[in-house]
């Protein structure tokens, strides 16, 4: 079923649904819904050369830009949500911008704007809350990229402004685990938790450590 100008141009598919001026327009996968102005588009020179199976996509552009080769059982709702997707299996990306550039990561889970936006190859981690796991993002300028994997942000800016590569924290609360950089096997609760100010300080590299929160 397509709806709109130019949506599903490729004639070699079946079971796919896109409604949307240019959704699913170079798409050549199978059981795909898009519905949004080139979602899951697939970017490439030609029709019929994008390759995605079971990925539903609603919003302007969400899957729309990266050249997809096997992206696969995704949920990506949002403007410019999982806008780079090429290869990457099994998320979850909901509100504006979440995952924009993850690539190939899989089983992640992201919910809210700009949540997990800056992460490229990231695996295992689950992002609840605006900002979480964005390590600093600027749509692509002066960004350090996060690949982590196994780790868990619930709360604003949760783990959300200086990881590039820690693995397995949980952070739960506004701005807690917000400084981590590559330290890994750590929780943070409470609001704050493990930044400047708090009982234990800021915590970057450190691991194998746990934080009760701010200085208040």
């Amino acid at each position: 079923t397509a709806i709109g100008r130019e949506s599903l141009l490729s004639a070699n598919v079946q079971q796919n649904t896109a409604i949307g001026y240019g959704a699913s327009i170079y798409l050549s996968g199978n059981n795909n819904t898009s519905l949004g102005y080139n979602s899951l588009a697939g970017n490439t020179s030609s029709a019929s050369n994008a390759t995605g199976t079971n990925n539903t996509v609603v919003g302007h552009t969400a899957m729309g830009y990266g050249t997809m080769t096997s992206a696969g059982d995704n949920v990506a709702i949002g403007y410019l949500s999982f806008y780079h997707a090429t290869s990457g299996q099994d998320n979850v990306f909901v509100g504006k911008m979440a995952g924009e550039e993850v690539t190939s990561g899989s089983y992640n889970v992201a919910i809210g704007e700009e949540s997990m936006a800056s992460a490229t190859t990231p695996t295992y981690n689950t992002a609840c809350g605006n900002h979480a796991l964005a390590n600093n993002f600027n749509d692509g300028v002066g960004e350090t990229k996060f690949t982590g994997t196994y780790n868990a942000g619930f709360g604003f800016q949760a783990l959300g402004a200086q990881m590039t590569s820690g693995g397995y924290n949980s952070a739960c609360g506004a701005w807690s685990g917000r400084e981590v950089t590559t330290g890994s096997n750590n929780f943070f609760v409470g609001y704050e938790a493990g930044r400047t100010g708090s009982p234990g300080g800021s915590v970057t590299t450190g691991s194998n450590e746990g934080y009760l929160g701010d200085e208040n």
